[in-house]
């Protein structure tokens, strides 16, 4: 038999994001010596970096079509409340990801989403997929501008650059709706 055929087309259908758990990565080192002093110390303890994380429930949807392998994606949620450092404040931050394109199945254990308007890529690794349930792990990488930081952090993120990509660490937890 062909397996290709079997786990691929399990696939489709409409998927909802039950549960999704995120980690933001923040390397600031490239920074530093433009920060006020306090938070500099402050980075200096953890590193120069900082980690944003955090879970949200019904987070979104993914509709799959296996006849051509076209897709709809959204992403839908806002990041928790958090003190980074213990000295910086970051608020919720709403994330709005709305994705259409193509999508594969390679090795049997990897989905890729190509998005047909910017050709971004999103890969993610199949960790459980049962007939009604899916654990998919993977990285998205989102421009400073896509996402609304209040105006401290983004003063500290705007140094980046505005064409600065925020590696965000997502596992989700998917829930076959038909």
């Amino acid at each position: 038999g062909n397996c290709d055929y079997s786990i691929a087309s399990q696939f489709d259908g409409e998927w909802r994001i039950s549960l999704l758990e995120y980690e933001v990565n923040i390397d600031l080192s490239p920074i530093t010596q433009e920060l006020d002093v306090l938070i500099q110390i402050a980075l200096a303890a953890a590193g120069n970096e900082i980690t944003l994380e955090g879970e949200a429930e019904d987070a979104g949807a993914f509709i799959l079509n296996y006849a051509d392998f076209t897709y709809q994606g959204i992403l839908a949620f806002s990041t928790e409340e958090e003190t980074v450092l213990g000295v910086l404040p970051i608020p919720s931050v709403p994330i709005d990801l709305e994705t259409q394109g193509s999508w594969v199945l390679q090795d049997d254990d990897e989905l890729v989403f190509t998005d047909s308007t910017t050709g971004l890529e999103q890969v993610y690794e199949v960790i459980s997929l049962t007939e009604n349930t899916a654990f998919i792990k993977g990285v998205i990488y989102m421009s400073l501008d896509a996402l609304d930081f209040p105006s401290e952090a983004s003063a500290i993120l705007d140094l980046l650059g505005s064409d600065f990509e925020l590696p965000i660490n997502m596992d989700l937890q998917l829930e076959r709706i038909n």
